[in-house]
C-alpha cells in the first residue's frame, strides 16, 4: 500500500464549490460510486443539481431547523484509490471538530454497509428511516453529538435554592 502524504484541506462556501463542481466534485462523485452511476438518482446530473440545492441554504455548510443547532453532513467522498487510508475520517474530523452546532445529522444509503461500519465506528446513532425523494433509495438517519460551545439553557435552580 502507498504511503499517504500529509493532508491538506480546503473549504469551500457556494461559490468556490461551483467553481470546482466539474473538475472536483462530479468527478469525485462518479469514482466514489462506480456501481451506482447507472442509476438515474446517482447521475452527475442529479448529483450536481442536489448540490446546487444543498448551496443556496444560508451559510452552505449548515442545514438545522433554527440555524444554529444542528449541521447537515451532505456528503462524504473519497476517491477509490485513496480510500482505506484514513482520509475520510480526518476529513469528518476537520469539517465536524469545530462547528458550533450540538449536532450533526446525516444520511447513509441503508445497504452502504462500509458507511455504516465507518459512521458507527465515528459515534453517530441512528434515528429513522427515509426516502428523501421517490426515486431516492432508503436512508438510515444518523445523529452525531457535537461538543456544545454553550450551555442553550442557563441551569435552573433546585426547590433547594441549590444548582443542578
Amino acid at each position: 500500500m502507498t504511503e499517504t502524504p500529509p493532508l491538506a484541506f480546503s473549504h469551500h462556501d457556494p461559490p468556490s464549490a461551483e467553481r470546482v463542481m466539474g473538475t472536483t466534485i462530479l468527478p469525485l462523485h462518479e469514482a466514489s460510486r462506480p456501481g451506482l452511476i447507472g442509476d438515474p438518482f446517482y447521475s452527475a446530473e442529479r448529483f450536481a443539481a442536489r448540490v446546487r440545492g444543498y448551496m443556496k441554504a444560508p451559510g452552505f455548510e449548515m442545514v438545522a431547523e433554527t440555524g444554529d443547532r444542528t449541521f447537515g453532513l451532505c456528503e462524504l467522498m473519497v476517491h477509490p484509490d485513496w480510500q482505506r487510508r484514513g482520509i475520510a475520517h480526518a476529513l469528518h474530523d476537520e469539517l465536524l471538530g469545530q462547528r458550533p452546532e450540538r449536532r450533526a445529522t446525516v444520511l447513509v444509503r441503508e445497504d452502504n454497509t462500509p458507511a455504516q461500519r465507518a459512521y458507527a465506528k465515528w459515534g453517530w446513532r441512528k434515528v429513522g428511516k427515509l426516502q428523501p425523494f421517490s426515486d431516492s433509495p432508503h436512508y438510515d438517519a444518523l445523529v452525531l453529538d457535537l461538543a456544545p460551545t454553550e450551555p442553550l439553557v442557563a441551569p435552573r435552580p433546585s426547590a433547594g435554592g441549590l444548582q443542578n
